[in-house]
């Protein structure tokens, strides 16, 4: 773990790579958060954690010192703030087709000139340390916000999207891009036309000075994505890190 924030390290070319948690937990998320990647994400659009739930969370992941991410529910901007406001130092969210989207992700999630997000964040100032004018004064930089391209509406509206100020970076959901791409045929990240939209996402985020995330469902495949210029990517999630774990205890057991 690092004491540089998620902008700084990747605006220094290193990779962040975090955990990926769709189960709820404040124990779990602090167990995730000290076992020594980056940060962690807590999934509450596919997941099952609630907001309680993530609060409790972003906060075990704190004072564990790493870095807590969210990924709110579909078109919850409301929740894009509240989880700044708990703690949270960035947020991939889903879904973003347009630059109209991502203004409106904007407007919640950066204080003006930038954006127009609301004073709250009273558990962010007491889990960063900062009194409430530093925190105003820095949020819109400590908070790395990543719009999810996952649609070929997306893909033709990059350059836009990539364009809003206050957008941080791009995040491929290749799962839905598949889903998008192939009308619904298949579900495939290793589908042709997903293999050749990714390399076009990262070099869009590269021209506009954006970061560039990927939703990573094989660990080998990180050289592959950190070649494209894929710097922000999970190595685990807590379901498959469960069901590999038990299964690779129960091949061990000889009785």
């Amino acid at each position: 773990m690092t004491n540089k924030t998620i902008r700084q390290q990747l605006a220094a070319d290193e990779a962040f790579l975090f955990s990926w948690l769709m189960m709820p937990g404040g124990f779990q998320a602090g167990a995730y958060a000290g076992a020594g990647l980056d940060g962690v994400l807590i999934d509450m659009q596919h997941g099952i954690i609630g907001f309680r739930d993530m609060v409790s969370m972003v906060e075990a992941i704190n004072k564990a010192g790493s870095k807590a991410i969210v990924r709110p529910p579909l078109d919850d901007f409301a929740m894009v703030s509240r989880a700044l406001d708990s703690g949270a130092s960035g947020i991939v969210c889903p879904m973003i087709n347009s630059a109209g989207d991502a203004e409106k992700l904007v407007s919640a999630s950066k204080f003006p000139p930038v954006g127009e997000r609301s004073w709250g964040a009273y558990l962010g100032t007491e889990a960063m340390g900062l009194s409430k004018e530093e925190y105003l004064g820095r949020s819109n930089d400590i908070s790395t916000i990543f719009a999810m391209i996952e649609t070929g509406r997306a893909l033709d509206n990059l350059d836009e999207i990539c364009a809003v100020d206050g957008i941080d970076g791009v995040f491929v959901g290749p799962n839905d891009l598949s889903i998008s791409l192939t009308k619904g045929k298949e579900a495939d990240v290793n589908n042709r036309l997903v293999q050749e939209a990714l390399p076009l996402v990262a070099d869009a985020a590269a021209r506009h000075g954006k970061f560039a995330g990927i939703f990573v469902s094989d660990n080998d495949d990180l050289g592959k994505f950190a070649k494209m210029g894929f710097r922000f990517m999970p190595v685990l999630s807590d379901a498959s890190f469960i069901t590999d774990g038990v299964s690779a205890i129960r091949s061990a057991i000889k009785i």
